[in-house]
């Protein structure tokens, strides 16, 4: 799998972590990166400024 021969790359590379990022809406790939090893760690909350009276 690409993924796979990414994070082979990578490791070579000294890295110790790899940190991947998706939409909420994205079950999918949430599904494949838990496949592949990864696991959810942080909450990344967002408020659009437009929402807040001037």
């Amino acid at each position: 799998m690409l993924l796979d021969a990414v994070l082979a790359e990578i490791k070579t590379r000294g890295s110790e972590r790899v940190v991947l990022s998706t939409a909420y809406q994205n079950k999918a790939a949430q599904c494949l990166f838990a496949f592949m090893g990864f696991r959810p760690t942080m909450v990344k909350m967002t408020r659009e400024l437009d929402t807040i009276a001037s």
